[in-house]
């Protein structure tokens, strides 16, 4: 089988044996035929279909020497590759950004095919190393890159930050839950509780800890605090049945006026205004056309050649808009990477964070 970056072979495209004729319309017969996969023989109805089945059933990724951009973005092990997921296809309906997962370890990675069959790949080694890297780094970093490559490394982000967020979710409902079954066993108590017990386990612990049965030293106040906080905690969770800010999410957004809205008419009048003086100076060219033989001849001519030049202002402008596109793309690819490694910065913190908070709430069990 071809590497990841070469096109699948053609199949080919013949009446299969064994394979009854139809009758058409006029009451005669027609070949059926079928595209046979070039590994396996199966036949399929379509070419799309046979090169879809290729790509599933018989691609593999190339080897680690067929790998570019290792050290600046590229992944260093390749791995045993039995899944795939095709992002993008060229016009000729080639894959050009495959999103790839090991089978083995489920590790998911983003690979990018260039035109001369070379491949760019994406993966967790290339956001941990843009995490690190400074900004001019990675702006000269981004410029050596295709549009293709930065739509690919888009890809890899969105995937990434969706699984950080994912992670920092879970660490924070893993500490809660851990923080809380602390709480319940400081006050002697197990989770699930009535609020009552709680109340009197909290009186009982206030009447000995309070800062003026226990010399009235700041240490004793901080701990007589520590005990109030944990337990004001646990009773706003007992009353929300047992989840913690139960009714948190539920109200709804207030509705913000978009300035599209307002601005669009404006930008529309502004637009019907620039238009007006054409359309008036057309109008002025047919009047003149009235004057006289000569001059409608004059303008006739004058107004083919303005047709002439017209097209081609046209042309031009298509051609630029083009390029202007392609490039607002660009940026727009640009601003989503930088937009989201910021993110990943910023969670990047907060897991450090609860991991610290972990090593504290453990750290208190072990006195």
């Amino acid at each position: 089988p071809a590497p990841v970056g070469e096109r699948p072979p053609e199949p080919e495209a013949r009446e299969v044996c064994g394979t009854p004729r139809t009758a058409d319309a006029a009451g005669g017969t027609r070949r059926v035929v079928k595209h046979i996969c070039p590994d396996c023989g199966l036949a399929c109805g379509s070419l799309e279909e046979a090169r879809e089945h290729w790509l599933k059933e018989h691609h593999k990724p190339a080897d680690n020497a067929a790998l570019q951009g290792q050290g600046d973005g590229g992944e260093e092990d390749a791995g045993a590759v039995q899944q795939a997921q095709l992002l993008e296809v060229d016009d000729k309906g080639s894959p050009v950004i495959v999103r790839h997962t090991d089978a083995d370890t489920g590790a998911t990675r983003t690979v990018v095919i260039n035109d001369d069959g070379s491949q760019r790949v994406f993966g967790a080694d290339t956001v941990t190393s843009m995490l690190k890297r400074g900004h001019d780094d990675l702006e000269k970093w981004f410029e050596a890159m295709t549009n293709r490559h930065i739509r690919g490394l888009v890809n890899e982000l969105t995937h990434r930050l969706c699984e950080q967020s994912q992670r920092l979710f879970a660490r924070r409902e893993e500490f809660e839950g851990e923080s809380r079954r602390a709480s319940f066993a400081y006050f002697g108590l197990e989770e699930g509780v009535a609020a009552k017990e709680l109340d009197n386990a909290y009186r009982k612990l206030a009447r000995s800890m309070h800062p003026d049965k226990n010399g009235g030293t700041e240490e004793a106040k901080r701990r007589f605090q520590n005990m109030k906080e944990r337990y004001e905690e646990l009773k706003e969770f007992i009353a929300n049945g047992g989840a913690k800010d139960k009714g948190a999410g539920k109200a709804k957004p207030e509705k913000s006026k978009g300035d599209d809205g307002e601005e669009k008419p404006e930008r529309e009048a502004e637009a019907a205004d620039d238009d007006a003086p054409k359309q008036e100076g057309g109008d002025a060219g047919a009047d003149g056309g009235d004057e006289g033989q000569g001059a409608g001849e004059a303008s006739e001519e004058a107004a083919g050649k303005a047709d002439d030049a017209g097209a081609d202002q046209e042309a031009d402008d298509q051609q630029e808009s083009a390029e202007e596109k392609q490039r607002k793309k660009r940026e727009e690819q640009e601003k989503k990477a930088w937009k989201m490694l910021n993110q990943l910065k910023m969670i990047d913190q907060n897991l450090q964070i609860v991991e610290a908070n972990f090593e504290r709430l453990k750290a208190q069990h072990a006195r």
